[in-house]
């Protein structure tokens, strides 16, 4: 029984394996030939474990692959041709080829005269795109525009450049480094330069691919000594471009970026983008942004499926794994797949075998070969590199998708797409992984080096009374560092301040900047907080924030000295020219009413009214009462004189007239010379100072003030520098220089308004002049291409929006640093004057006037005395004697009558007298020898004839007189009155 069942169980065994090898014997098997080049020396393992996938996806099972690997070396193109016709003879139904090796042109040759579909994994560079469209495009036959046999699996070249073109519009770069070292790198540089000056390249249509981007490139290549890297890196970070295209084996790229590294570039101030697929393969986890294109996404769950079973596979047969999928493993698994799904959708698994064999001897091509190619090329899937779809003349890859990838410390991240459409939205970010949180992180974790300056108020250091040594950020103080403070507190970094080296604030100085700008360009620093003035001259090399001040170039000069008061002031009312014509006008009247009276018959008057039958006139005006009626009336003081006749009396009111406005315009200017003081200050404002050379003006050396007069096109500043740049000694290496000099006098400085006004504040000594010649504003500077640009303007206007800024400003400009005591004189811009209280050196030459007028009449008064003295002196009594009586009789003011005198010389016609009755009876009785009257008679004859010019001044003479019985008894006389004044003018 048991043999029984044991004879069952063979048969049904034989069964099984006679059916199973007559399966076997009926599955198709189609070769294919696999060539590639030594850049790709992996492509074996890939090509096995490819062919192995494929066979097992096969659905109808009715078919198999089986390859053939060659590798194609450049100089053995003899036996690669033998080995080639080998295997077409052998029935091959298609060539794969795997590089960019020139030997592969020859090898498409072969294969396009046999009519042996040619699948090729290579970037085809636009030269060989565009000739190979121009020759479809001449050939009138449509027929046979289908014979190429040709087909690409790797993206074309141009949608490649076009995809980076849209990557570096949509990042808005503009100035881009280009690094390349193989020729086929240069192939693809060339292609990105000639789309962007818009070299266009046409499609099978013969339209025009329209490429709108304009960006600067500089183009280096790579030597093939690596140790030379190094210093072409160095060229790069000084040239100052922080977008930088890499073209290289993926074999060198992390030897690269170690180079990178060394020399400063691996930050987060530079963007790399690699022009291969295959980003993930670096090992390097840097700081800088890397981006690079990707015909796969990342986290695809089919290519990680297949990539770990080939791990797998190569872990148990003990062979090198990958850590991740390169580029070519996918594409070889679509070419296979675009074999295989031809096959199947065609049922062209009978078809095939029908058709003879290509051979290389016979120059016999495959009959089916164009019809295969015709049906690949009509095939649309999805596979591992997302859409397949051909392009059917050129046999190129249309519609496709690229992913944007970054690389992280993760691995590789995608961004978004980059899709095959004429839009501007062919970039679609998706951003569908944690890179802001990583950049969090980053941010959290990392020091910023903060490049400044000293300079008050924005940076000082601190300074205790106890020596207190302060290390690190605490040594700082000052408007900017409380300003970092704050936004660091909202951003949220740690920072590190560091002082610039040359200690300016940067400048183009013969094609190289300087100072803080260029510690920026080199990425030494991360920010720049400091009086950093935004300019479009260094927008063009750095990024700035919002404006955290804004302000102008001003005038710092030194506050003009309260000019020392002049001794004769009074006299400065009116000019020396006015003074000498008043003089003038004051002769030419007192002569004119000198001549006038003397003709005007009204001006002479009868000296004796109660005689009117007396022939004896007088005329009031004299030279010297002319003279004194006309200084009179210039000092509205008036005399004892008063003019009769209408012409007199014109001329008296004319000449009333012009003192009354002369002395009003005198008084009224004088007030205001003496009341207000003056401030000599020789400049107003910009224009004053461009048109005079005695006072120099300049500005810090190497600013943007400097910069702004050497690029203004208005002509009081071109005058300006004109001035400066042809006195280089008016430029100052810091603002304490420029102050110092302003203090020396003779000096402007040129500077910022908030710097003039902290200055202003804390010494009185200096002042503005004019307003604003222009409006700017500082702000925080960063590298090129900074990642907290945004953030910090962000928090700038938080901090404004809140009034932060404005307490800052009064802290550090009114309150920090400022005598409490100390108050400044308050000028405006237009600059007032100030009144003042008078002091003695104001009015202190009316004082001189006065003492000199007193001297003068004291000594006026002694030559009186002297020469009246000496003239009423006689042989009785000398000149000493006389001058001895007159003396004491002036000093003994108590004694009302004068003393009897000698009137031996006494002249009635011209002088005045004081004399008593009994000298005129003596005077008479020596005098009257001719007269027949006594001498009592002619006494009072002469009084009742006497009359004085004025009637106000007329002594009224109160004599009794007794009838004497001789003219000789002089003691009959008796006067009861007070002593006679009489002023005696007897014409003749």
């Amino acid at each position: 029984m048991n043999s029984g069942r044991l004879l069952v169980f063979s048969q049904v065994l034989l069964i099984l394996v006679a059916f199973v090898t007559t399966s076997r014997r009926e599955k198709k098997t189609f070769k294919i030939a696999v060539f590639y080049d030594e850049n790709h020396d992996n492509s074996e393992d890939l090509v096995s474990y490819a062919i192995d996938t494929i066979n097992r996806q096969i659905k109808s099972s009715s078919f198999q692959f089986e390859f053939s690997i060659t590798k194609a070396e450049k100089s053995q193109s003899f036996k690669l041709t033998n080995k080639l016709c080998e295997e077409l003879d052998e029935g091959r139904i298609a060539l794969l080829g795997i590089g960019e090796s020139s030997i592969f042109k020859y090898l498409q040759s072969i294969s396009s005269s046999l009519k042996v579909p040619y699948i090729a994994i290579k970037w085809e560079n636009l030269d060989e795109e565009n000739k190979i469209l121009e020759k479809l495009l001449d050939d009138s036959d449509e027929e046979s525009k289908t014979e190429s046999n040709l087909i690409n699996m790797h993206p074309p070249a141009h949608k490649i450049v076009k995809s980076m073109i849209d990557l570096i519009d949509f990042y808005k770069w503009d100035y881009i480094t280009i690094l390349f070292q193989e020729s086929a790198g240069l192939g693809r540089i060339q292609d990105l330069i000639k789309l962007n000056v818009r070299k266009y390249f046409k499609n099978r249509n013969g339209q025009a691919y329209n490429v709108n981007s304009k960006f600067r490139v500089q183009v280096r290549q790579l030597s093939k000594d690596i140790s030379e890297w190094i210093y072409l890196i160095k060229d790069v970070k000084l040239s100052g471009s922080s977008h930088i295209i890499v073209d290289l084996n993926k074999k060198y790229l992390n030897l690269f970026l170690e180079k990178a590294e060394e020399v400063g570039l691996m930050t987060s101030y530079f963007h790399f983008m690699f022009t291969t697929l295959d980003l993930a393969f670096l090992d390097y986890s840097p700081s800088a942004n890397i981006t690079a294109l990707q015909i796969f996404e990342p986290n695809d769950t089919q290519v990680r499926s297949i990539f770990a079973e080939f791990n797998l596979k190569n872990m148990v047969s003990q062979k090198p794994m990958f850590k991740y999928m390169p580029s070519e493993a996918v594409m070889i698994f679509d070419a296979l797949s675009l074999l295989a799904k031809t096959i199947e959708s065609q049922n062209l698994v009978n078809i095939i075998p029908e058709f003879p064999k290509a051979s290389c001897e016979s120059e016999t091509p495959w009959l089916y070969g164009t019809e295969f190619m015709k049906h690949m090329k009509n095939m649309k899937f999805n596979g591992l590199s997302g859409n397949i779809e051909f392009d059917v003349y050129t046999g190129y890859r249309k519609n496709l998708t690229l992913c944007i990838v970054d690389k992280t410390r993760t691995g590789v991240d995608l961004v978004g797409y980059w899709k095959d459409i004429n839009s501007s939205k062919s970039i679609e970010i998706v951003r569908s992984y944690s890179k802001e949180k990583d950049q969090v992180l980053d941010k959290l974790s990392r020091n910023l080096i903060v490049t400044t300056k000293l300079e008050a108020p924005y940076v000082m250091r601190k300074e205790t009374p106890n020596n207190e040594t302060f290390i690190g950020n605490d040594q700082y103080k000052g408007y900017c560092v409380d300003l970092l403070v704050k936004i660091s507190t909202i951003c949220g970094f740690n920072y590190t301040i560091k002082l610039v080296e040359d200690g300016v604030h940067g400048a183009l100085v013969d094609g190289k900047w300087n100072g803080i700008v260029n510690e920026l360009i080199e990425k030494k620093a991360d920010l720049a907080v400091a009086g950093l003035t935004i300019t479009y001259q260094r927008e063009q090399v750095i990024d700035f924030t919002k404006p955290f001040l804004n302000l102008g170039i001003s005038i710092l000069y030194k506050r003009p000295q309260k000019g020392t008061p002049n001794l004769f002031s009074f006299l400065s009312p009116l000019s020396i020219e006015i003074w000498l014509y008043m003089l003038a006008a004051y002769l030419i009247v007192s002569f004119m009413l000198f001549v006038l009276a003397r003709f005007s018959p009204y001006e002479w008057q009868n000296p004796h009214p109660c005689k009117q039958d007396s022939g004896v006139v007088v005329n009031q005006f004299t030279v010297l009462n002319s003279l004194w009626f006309t200084i009179g009336s210039l000092m509205q003081q008036g005399t004892d004189i008063n003019p009769r006749a209408p012409s007199v009396r014109l001329i008296s009111c004319v000449w009333a007239f012009f003192t009354l406005i002369l002395i009003s315009s005198y008084t009224a200017n004088l007030a205001a010379f003496l009341t207000v003081q003056r401030m000599q200050n020789p400049i107003e404002n910009a224009d004053d100072l461009s048109k005079q050379t005695e006072i120099k003006y300049g500005s810090v050396r190497s600013g943007s003030t400097e910069n702004f007069f050497k690029e203004s096109k208005i002509q009081t500043y071109e005058r300006m520098w004109n001035f400066m740049s042809s006195n280089p000694d008016v430029f100052v290496k810091s603002t304490e220089e420029g102050i110092e000099r302003v203090k020396k006098g003779g000096y402007a400085y040129l500077l910022e308004s908030t710097t003039n006004d902290y200055l202003r504040q804390r010494d009185c000594d200096l002042m503005q002049v004019g307003g604003l010649i222009d409006t700017k504003g500082y702000g925080i500077g960063l590298p090129t291409g900074s990642p907290w640009r945004d953030q910090i303007s962000n928090a700038i206007l938080q901090l404004q929006e809140k009034g932060d800024l404005q307490e800052l400003y009064i802290k550090w400009w009114e309150k920090e640093g400022k005598d409490p005591n100390q108050k400044c004189e308050n000028i405006d811009d237009k600059k007032k004057d100030s009144a003042s209280e008078l002091s003695l050196a104001n009015v202190g030459g009316v004082f001189v006037v006065l003492s000199i007028g007193l001297c003068l009449s004291f000594i006026v008064a002694i030559l009186e005395f002297l020469w009246k003295a000496r003239k009423v002196s006689n042989d009785q009594r000398s000149l000493k004697e006389k001058m001895i009586e007159d003396f004491k009789f002036a000093m003994c003011h108590h004694k009302t009558r004068k003393r009897s005198k000698n009137i031996k010389n006494l002249n009635l016609n011209n002088e005045i007298r004081l004399i008593e009755p009994k000298e005129y009876i003596n005077y008479f009785e020596k005098n009257s020898r001719s007269s027949s009257l006594p001498p009592i008679d002619q006494y009072k004859r002469f009084l009742i004839s006497q009359k004085t010019r004025n009637s106000m001044n007329r002594i009224t003479r109160k004599k009794i007189f007794k009838k004497c019985d001789s003219y000789t008894d002089h003691n009959c006389i008796e006067s009861t009155s007070d002593d006679h004044y009489e002023k005696e003018s007897i014409q003749n």
